[in-house]
């Protein structure tokens, strides 16, 4: 209880800042160890630390994390904002970090700090991203409000949140960012999965192909397509244009044609399934 009177009493002089547009926040070091465990905030896949930790030992901490605090009633702070930075700091053995502290923060604004605070110091990975559309909506907000606060448009929200359909050590993959395989390259594999089947694409395979011949995205949509029909050379039954449809760019051509859905094979059905699944994804 001791400790914690300083705390509220020093709270006066510290320098004052409404920096995120949240009201006043206090400017303090907080003790490490009076930071709760709660990940509410956190929509990071994973916390890496290494090149932020060397930053953190040579140049001390920049930016502030971000906390809430009750007074004395809950006297430990909730963590919004700076979970790798925390995470180094803990690591480098800091018994105290600097945050910005506000008081009775509700949830939409924490929510909301958190997911601008990160976008704008543009830290984020679209593995990241992804996770922060899915909590958002999860939590009953929308995709389009987070899509907002991440400053992208209805369709590469839509794009980013189909990440989370890839197996997961691509998706780690692509979170480290360390490699050749980049989001536009997993983007076509999952749209072929869509049109040719989820069963007939090997996630892992291509893109350590990716990585090894330097593929590039039209490259690699090449390789699939050849692959993928090499066993069946003839016309496939499909909906789209293939040569006028281009999902990235939002253009799409359809085809006219005309079949009896009684007679159509189990291949054809799944085709057709893949392609209406492109559209409406492209739609919403």
């Amino acid at each position: 209880m001791a400790d914690e009177s300083v705390e509220t009493a020093a709270a006066d002089d510290d320098q004052q800042t409404d920096e995120h547009g949240l009201g006043k926040a206090a400017v303090r070091d907080v003790p490490t160890d009076k930071l709760n465990d709660d990940t509410t905030f956190m929509f990071r896949a994973e916390l890496r630390t290494g090149p932020l930790k060397k930053s953190m030992e040579a140049n001390g901490l920049i930016v502030p994390v971000i906390v809430r605090s009750w007074g004395r009633t809950r006297p430990k702070y909730q963590l919004i904002s700076g979970f790798r930075r925390v995470a180094a700091a803990k690591e480098l053995g800091w018994e105290t970090i600097p945050a910005l502290v506000y008081r009775d923060l509700d949830d939409d604004a924490a929510y909301r700090a958190s997911v601008l605070e990160n976008a704008r110091r543009k830290t984020y990975s679209d593995i990241d991203r992804a996770h922060v559309l899915k909590r958002w909506q999860d939590g009953g907000r929308t995709r389009e409000d987070a899509a907002d606060l991440l400053g992208l448009t209805r369709r590469q929200a839509t794009n980013i949140y189909s990440l989370l359909e890839l197996p997961e050590p691509l998706q780690k993959l692509l979170d480290a960012g360390e490699a050749y395989f980049k989001t536009t390259h997993a983007l076509v594999l999952l749209q072929m999965a869509r049109r040719y089947g989820r069963e007939e694409i090997d996630f892992l395979g291509y893109a350590q192909l990716v990585n090894s011949e330097k593929l590039s995205v039209a490259q690699l949509k090449r390789r699939l397509k050849k692959d993928l029909e090499a066993d069946a050379p003839e016309k496939k039954l499909t909906l789209l244009n293939e040569d006028a449809t281009d999902f990235e760019k939002g253009e799409v051509r359809l085809s006219p044609v005309k079949f009896k859905v009684s007679e159509l094979s189990d291949a054809e059905r799944a085709r057709l399934r893949g392609e209406l699944r492109q559209l409406l994804d492209l739609l919403q």
